[in-house]
């Protein structure tokens, strides 16, 4: 086989194997963009004090907000 055809033919198998791999990434992409389009929350959550005794009452606050406004949820 001629140098110049197993080139033209490296480069026809590689565009076929890159264009089928790009279609099965298709579905894992859509899925991914699903995913990220849904609200984000974060929760925070402060407690009163660094150090607890046994036996002790723990005190805290939580706050729930939307990650992307970084208001109250």
């Amino acid at each position: 086989m001629p140098k110049i055809t197993r080139i033209a033919l490296f480069f026809l198998l590689a565009n076929v194997s890159v264009t089928k791999s790009h279609a099965q990434s298709e579905p894992v992409v859509d899925a991914y963009e699903d995913y990220t389009e849904a609200p984000r929350e974060i929760a925070y959550v402060h407690l009163n004090k660094s150090t607890y005794i046994k036996g002790e009452m723990m005190g805290f606050t939580a706050y729930l907000l939307d990650k992307a406004t970084k208001s109250l949820s």
